[in-house]
């Protein structure tokens, strides 16, 4: 069954229209969630918005965006072209209406320290929040960060920020990747591009990605290893209402496994979760097929375009998860496998 409605009810929340939804765009990922007692005060966010399907993602971002005027965050997992494409997208859909995406959140590496002040030029009215791994993690300040709206963040801090704003319990977490050189910009006419606001059309993620195509080609591995993940939940809810969204993350390499399983271990009472997005679109070389900590997962969820060229997910995690899940559904770019939940 690649589409279900779900319906929970939970003791510590009542009446509350809450929905979260995995959109239908293909290989890439767009995933949103509201929170509220009543829409006036929805709080309203999104984790990864991006699609190699144009086409598709255009369609639901539109839909998304039609009622709503500001989104209170959108949390990218990491910078990669179908994980962001949409970005500017909703930006204009919201500007349209005088409102704006307020928070842009996305993992710190200082590698990256020049792409952070690109794209706070785009997103001037956006504040640029940068997670690190913990408090000990890259503490100097990048000097140009204090002239633009760009702010790190620890994620147990920026956990704690988010629960408290969206009355919701909000858990995040990264392992960094090691890249293999620092992210240049005077490599490439960037002052030239920006200067022109006519330049930051729906395409300048795109052609980001294009001016970097060496840089991130270089960098894949590290770029998809530090994926921010993120595990949100009723407030001091003990059911298994979680929903565990990972990015491009890797979970077959055992060092980041084991860190993954020691945060999960952290979480109270986290002992199946009822939603999981699986890594990568399912990609073999981000998901290990053996029994171990993500055996919990009740419903799986995997992304993908239906023809891709890299065979995206892979027909073994497929079938461990087949197994090792009540229920595995599959989201592509057909508009009849839109996944959607509410609690």
């Amino acid at each position: 069954m690649l589409y279900k409605l779900l319906k929970f009810k939970i003791g510590m929340v009542h009446n509350n229209m809450l929905k979260f939804e995995f959109h239908p765009v293909g290989q890439g990922l767009f995933y949103s969630g509201s929170i509220s007692n009543d829409m006036d005060s929805a709080f309203k966010f999104v984790y990864d918005i991006g699609s190699i399907r144009k086409d598709r993602l255009d369609i639901e971002i539109e839909k998304y965006a039609e009622p709503l005027k500001n989104i209170h965050y959108v949390f990218l997992s990491h910078i990669d072209y179908d994980h962001v494409s949409g970005l500017i997208k909703l930006k204009s859909e919201l500007a349209d209406k005088g409102g704006r995406i307020e928070n842009i959140v996305m993992p710190y590496a200082r590698e990256l320290d020049d792409l952070y002040i690109y794209l706070n030029k785009i997103f001037g009215e956006s504040n640029i929040v940068l997670v690190t791994k913990n408090q000990d993690d890259d503490q100097e300040t990048v000097e140009i960060f204090e002239e633009a709206q760009v702010t790190k963040i620890d994620a147990a801090t920026l956990s704690e920020e988010v629960s408290k704003k969206a009355t919701w319990e909000f858990h995040f977490y990264y392992v960094k990747g090691k890249y293999k050189e620092k992210f240049r910009t005077k490599r490439w006419p960037f002052d030239k591009f920006f200067e022109d606001p006519q330049n930051w059309n729906n395409d300048s993620i795109k052609l980001l990605r294009l001016y970097f195509h060496t840089w991130f080609k270089n960098n894949a591995a590290a770029t998809n290893d530090s994926s921010l993940i993120m595990l949100h939940r009723p407030s001091n809810s003990v059911d298994q209402k979680e929903t565990l969204l990972t990015g491009d993350s890797n979970w077959k390499k055992a060092a980041n496994l084991e860190e993954y399983k020691k945060w999960i271990m952290n979480i109270k009472h986290v002992n199946r979760v009822d939603v999981f997005q699986l890594p990568h679109h399912g990609a073999y070389y981000n998901n290990p097929t053996y029994s171990n900590v993500l055996s919990f997962a009740k419903n799986v969820v995997v992304t993908y375009g239906t023809y891709n060229k890299f065979h995206h997910p892979d027909q073994e995690v497929e079938d461990y998860w087949e197994d090792h899940s009540d229920r595995l559904h599959e989201v592509t770019e057909k508009a009849d496998t839109r996944y959607e939940y509410d609690i």
